[in-house]
């Protein structure tokens, strides 16, 4: 759909899609009477978007809902552009192409996005509620060891002679015990949020290390043994 303005902004011709579009007269619509087609939320951002370009004699482009010749409103993306006659400007010319269609498959392609995210979370939910008692064994297994450490710094400390160097590679110990506790909840945490997967870098190596420590409890119960080469 072609239309064109003359000097003062005001629209001075439309071609026969156009016409076909809104199933309109050339005489309604030259001037301001294309605007009665505008859907009326949409009329004040015609205006701002159309304005300003044309005050500046710039390009602009700009989406709203126009009425076609059934009734229905249909998105129009209309692009428009200063020309020139003999050098001096002669107002402006521009198109208008539906893409109500484009938009409702944008918006079809965010509702099976955010679909798919839900079922992401679903399926993380779900398979931490199977790796519960393995998660839970995972995390007290730090606990526990740091528990222990830090009755046995107590124990070294406790002594006549206190012996601070055995203290203190207790509570180094101890500090990686609950580190690493740390970081098992946190992980567990980002399964279950919501929203999409953050790509990073990872060490490979360590993720087998610890796959193998979650999961060395079950294996055990089943008697299966587990070996692993790491590059």
């Amino acid at each position: 759909m072609i239309w064109l303005t003359g000097t003062d902004g005001l629209c001075n011709y439309f071609n026969k899609p156009w016409l076909e579009f809104t199933g309109r007269r050339m005489e309604q619509e030259i001037g301001t009477g294309w605007i009665e087609g505008v859907h009326p939320d949409d009329v004040q951002g015609c205006f701002d978007g159309f304005l300003p370009a044309f005050h500046a004699q710039k390009p602009f482009r700009m989406q709203y809902r126009l009425r076609r010749t059934d009734g229905e409103y249909r998105w129009v993306i209309e692009s428009g552009i200063p020309r020139y006659a003999g050098g001096e400007f002669a107002g402006y010319i521009g198109s208008n192409i539906d893409i109500t269609d484009l938009k409702h498959a944008e918006e079809e392609r965010e509702s099976l996005r955010q679909v798919k995210s839900e079922l992401a979370h679903l399926n993380r939910v779900t398979t931490m509620g199977e790796l519960a008692a393995s998660i839970v064994h995972e995390v007290k297994q730090p606990i526990s060891a740091a528990h222990t450490n830090a009755k046995t710094c107590l124990r070294w400390l406790g002594r006549d002679q206190p012996d601070i160097e055995e203290a203190r590679e207790t509570v180094s110990r101890i500090i990686l015990d609950v580190t690493r506790a740390s970081e098992i909840i946190s992980r567990i945490r980002v399964l279950f949020k919501k929203g999409e997967p953050e790509r990073e870098w990872v060490d490979v190596n360590e993720v087998i290390r610890e796959m193998i420590s979650l999961l060395s409890s079950e294996a055990g119960r089943h008697a299966i043994s587990i070996h692993r080469t790491c590059a």
